[in-house]
C-alpha cells in the first residue's frame, strides 16, 4: 500500500468541522485539567491527509484518535454516517493493534456536535459493529500507569524527527506525511528547486540494528514518479532512539533519546530489484 492509496481529500465543511472539533477538545482539556504533558496534550492538533484519525490526543495512559463524522437527515430521521472513504474498520484496527482509544465524533451540517453536553464523542462499534451508542469521557477513562510505546507512536515519532530535518533546510517544504504502519512513503515534501521529494523512513530502537533499504523501493518510486513525473527524487531516513529507563523501555509521556538521524538521497537506478539494497 503507498500514501496515495489511504485518505480522502477534505472538503470545506471538513476543514471548518477540524476547527470546531479542536476548539471543542481544548476547551475541554482546559476544562478538565489543563494542557501539559502532566495532563492533557495533543499529538495531532492539525488534521494531516492522510492519517490515522482526525484529531488525536492523550492524556495519562491512554491516547484517544478521534475521527469526525457528519450526521445527516434520512427519513426524516438524524443518522451518524462516515464517508465512503473513511475506514473507521482500519482506525479501530490500528487503535487495537497499538492500544488506542477509536473515537467518533458525529457533528451536524451546521458544526454542531450530535453530542452536545461533554467531550462530544463516541464508540466506534456504534457504526461498525452495531453496539449500543456509548460516550467516551477521556478523563474518566484514563489511568496513571507505565504504557509501553506503540508501534505508531514510534512511526509517528520517527516522522516527525524527519520532518525537523527537512525544515531545517532551507527552501525544502513539508507537504504531507503519514504514520500508517506497512504504508510508503511516510513524507513527502518539496525541495529548494520545486522537485516532488519522497522519504521513506524507518526507526530502530536499541539494541535492535539500524533499519536496511526495503526491498520494494523500486516499486515505490514507480508509484511516486508516476503521481509526480520522472523528476521526483527519493530518499531514505533512518532514526535510532534508546530509552533513558533502567529497563530499557519507552513510555508514553516518558522520556526518548535520539542517537542518530540519517536521511540519504537515493540513486534509484543503483537499487537492486532483487534485494533492494544500493549497488
Amino acid at each position: 500500500m503507498s500514501l496515495f492509496d489511504i485518505g480522502r481529500e477534505a472538503t470545506e465543511w471538513m476543514y471548518k468541522a477540524y476547527n470546531a472539533a479542536g476548539y471543542h477538545l481544548q476547551a475541554m482539556m482546559e476544562r478538565k485539567g489543563g494542557v501539559s504533558l502532566d495532563s492533557f496534550y495533543w499529538i495531532r492538533s492539525t488534521p494531516t491527509i492522510p492519517s490515522l484519525a482526525d484529531l488525536i490526543f492523550g492524556y495519562k495512559d491512554k491516547i484517544f484518535a478521534v475521527a469526525i463524522v457528519k450526521t445527516r437527515i434520512i427519513d426524516g430521521h438524524r443518522e451518524i454516517t462516515p464517508d465512503e472513504d473513511r475506514s473507521i474498520a482500519r482506525l479501530e484496527k490500528v487503535c487495537k493493534d497499538n492500544e488506542l482509544t477509536a473515537c467518533l465524533m458525529p457533528m451536524n451540517q451546521d458544526l454542531s456536535l450530535l453530542l452536545n453536553d461533554g467531550w462530544g464523542l463516541m464508540n466506534t462499534g456504534f457504526l461498525t459493529r452495531g453496539e449500543k451508542l456509548m460516550e467516551i469521557e477521556p478523563d474518566r477513562m484514563a489511568e496513571d500507569r507505565d504504557v509501553e510505546m506503540s508501534t505508531w507512536e514510534l512511526t509517528d515519532f520517527a516522522n516527525i524527527a524527519v520532518k525537523k530535518e527537512i525544515s531545517a533546510h532551507e527552501g525544502w517544504e513539508v507537504i504531507t506525511s503519514q504514520e500508517l504502519e506497512g504504508v510508503d512513503p511516510q513524507i513527502l515534501f518539496k525541495d529548494q528547486d520545486g522537485n516532488i521529494c519522497y522519504v521513506v523512513v524507518r526507526y530502530n530502537v536499541y539494541p535492535q540494528p539500524i533499519p536496511s533499504l526495503p526491498g520494494n523501493m523500486i516499486d515505490i518510486h514507480r508509484k511516486v514518479a508516476g503521481r509526480f513525473g520522472e523528476a521526483t527524487k527519493g530518499y531514505f531516513a533512518t532514526i535510532s532512539v534508546k530509552s533513558p529507563e533502567a529497563d530499557g523501555k519507552l513510555y508514553r509521556r516518558g522520556g526518548i533519546l535520539v542517537t542518530a538521524v540519517e536521511m540519504k538521497e537515493l540513486k534509484i537506478s543503483s537499487v537492486r530489484p532483487d534485494d533492494g539494497k544500493h549497488a
